[in-house]
């Protein structure tokens, strides 16, 4: 017996439970045919069978014996076990279309046992012995109720953690569909989840997004682990390289391409981050003037911040002094609701991403 509800508690899915049920039962009740059937509770409509008798028997029971089963309708009214010895009259068992069935394909004796869940019969425990066996006794019923009672504890249990398995296939694929390449992780940097754009390759490079992404990633994992924010953004740092016959120097975000990450602590659990990887290619043509709600010296600031340079290099650039790009800048940070530059650059590149990927006719009606 310890056995048997041992095997159904440790499975995980129902159908783990039917499987565990149906090895670990003949510890519990001898018999020539076991079954574990799952019911509509309404209309005690199969709705999956584990059993290890021939699948032409479970049809003919199904074609012609459901229907005339003394056996379940006394189970389902009684709310436990019941076996075919014990109807009353030899005459109702004898004389229904289900031992009929059970004859022709060997069997004689019938128990059945409900599954109970929430007070609704949601599946049932059959047995079936031949004739020259000796019918069900009373502590064979006893033994199969008390397992039934198990096996309702383990299908409610396995059924949750069934709806959590649908559930995170289902978040896996709407990540997998973002255009944007996210991550799952750790705080300390341990991979969970990546979806399909961050493992695909960062044109003209053999890396993946999330490995061009990969420090500026645990840049930002460091931020959460330091402080006491749940949400953190970090961006390449502001190198530059001088441009090859000139005393101009151009920011590494012209040249190869720059990342930046916004890294948000779940509420759920403390020590899972979700990553959002925003990526501006080498050469990336300049913020598009429908693409954010800015004025055009606004979008022009934006694009130079999106770029990697500093407040000296865009005052520099735009002829204007450093604290006319620090207020151009706050009100661009609170016209986008971002509170720093590398968000600021996220929504950018984010921007004129979406503005590339818009059809032509749909630029046209606009």
């Amino acid at each position: 017996m310890l056995g048997a509800v041992a095997a159904v508690q440790s499975a995980a899915s129902v159908r783990e439970v039917q499987l565990a049920w149906l090895r670990s039962v003949p510890e519990v009740v001898s018999a020539a045919g076991y079954g574990f059937y799952l019911l509509e509770p309404s209309s005690l409509r199969p709705l999956d069978v584990a059993a290890n008798v021939p699948d032409r028997f479970l049809q003919r029971y199904e074609d012609e014996g459901r229907q005339d089963d003394p056996v379940l309708q006394e189970a389902v009214a009684r709310g436990g076990p019941i076996d075919s010895s014990r109807l009353g009259p030899p005459c109702r068992w004898q004389h229904s279309a289900v031992c009929a069935v059970l004859e022709e394909a060997g069997y004689h004796h019938s128990l059945e046992a409900p599954i109970i869940v929430d007070g609704v019969v949601e599946g049932t425990l059959n047995m079936a012995r031949r004739k020259e066996d000796p019918p069900f006794s009373l502590e064979d019923l006893e033994a199969l109720g008390l397992v039934a009672e198990q096996v309702a504890a383990a299908v409610t249990r396995a059924r949750r953690y069934d709806q959590v398995s649908e559930r995170t296939v289902l978040l896996a694929d709407a990540l997998d569909a973002a255009a944007q390449p996210v991550v799952v992780t750790t705080v300390d940097g341990e991979l969970i989840f990546q979806n399909r754009m961050a493992l695909r390759a960062v044109p003209g490079s053999h890396q993946t997004y999330l490995e061009r992404a990969h420090p500026v990633l645990h840049e930002a994992l460091e931020q959460l682990r330091q402080g006491h924010q749940r949400v953190v953004t970090a961006q390449e740092a502001n190198t530059t390289t001088p441009v090859a016959g000139s005393r101009d120097e151009r920011p590494v975000a012209d040249l190869g391409g720059a990342v930046a990450v916004k890294a948000v602590r779940l509420r759920s659990r403390q020590d899972a981050v979700v990553s959002f990887v925003s990526f501006r290619p080498a050469g990336a043509p300049g913020l598009p003037d429908a693409a954010l709600p800015l004025s055009p010296r606004e979008r022009e600031i934006a694009d130079l911040v999106s770029q990697g340079l500093t407040t000296r290099q865009i005052a520099e650039l735009s002829f204007v002094s450093e604290n006319t790009v620090k207020q151009h800048l706050k009100r661009i940070f609170a016209k986008l609701q971002v509170s720093s530059r590398a968000e600021l650059v996220q929504a950018v590149w984010r921007a004129a991403a979406d503005h590339r990927d818009r059809p032509a006719d749909l630029d046209a009606a606009t």
